[in-house]
């Protein structure tokens, strides 16, 4: 699966790519489930959306670091595990989906955000 760290620089966004590699596992696993493997907040994005840098950019204004996947490799097997319909993007804390952008982005002004990245 490809990563992407983000960075924030004043006012532009800089993305460094990667190569993140799994351990093989025994049993197959569910494709989700390594994808939010290997970080506390993953993003799951449509590359231009304006909606998603957004929040992307409000996460690093806050100094949250995230992985960030490309969502319509996901969008099924999202909507099956969230019972939500089709998004631009969706974010998830410690492997629970916590919404969409504007739902983030009001969790991170009222401090709950933090808070279940603390927990």
């Amino acid at each position: 699966f490809g990563v992407q760290l983000g960075v924030l620089l004043g006012s532009t966004t800089l993305l460094f790519q990667g190569n993140h590699k799994e351990k093989a596992s025994s049993t197959p696993a569910d494709p989700l489930q390594k994808a939010l493997g290997g970080s506390d907040v993953v993003v799951f994005s449509t590359a231009g959306c304006p909606s998603c840098m957004q929040t992307e950019n409000a996460l690093l204004a806050q100094g949250i670091e995230f992985k960030k996947v490309p969502l319509p490799s996901y969008q099924a097997a999202i909507g099956e595990a969230t019972g939500r319909g089709p998004a631009s993007h969706f974010v998830w804390v410690k492997g629970s989906c916590v919404g969409n952008g504007k739902e983030v982005q009001s969790m991170l002004a009222a401090g709950t955000f933090q808070e279940m990245l603390a927990a």
